[in-house]
């Protein structure tokens, strides 16, 4: 191997891991606008206290049946009434 060769490698590494870093950035992004979004609408609805941490969890993208269970409260022991 020459170095000239050695040099192009390290150089599209280089190239590769900027390509993903800028990838990550937008996907982050993206997922940022979405939440803030999901936020904004949440915050608009009225306040229920025992809906409330599922509308919460839900902007975060929770799954429907994730947050069915949770309700339910049969994985979710807890002392008080309605806790999450």
């Amino acid at each position: 191997m020459t170095l000239d060769y050695v040099s192009r490698c390290n150089l599209g590494r280089e190239n590769i891991f900027i390509t993903l870093r800028n990838n990550l950035y937008i996907h982050t992004q993206k997922i940022l606008y979405i939440i803030e979004q999901a936020l904004s609408d949440f915050a608009e609805t009225p306040f229920d206290p025992i809906e409330f941490p599922y509308g919460f969890l839900a902007c975060f993208g929770r799954k429907a049946n994730e947050l069915k269970s949770l309700s339910s409260g049969t994985t979710n022991k807890s002392d008080l009434d309605h806790a999450v």
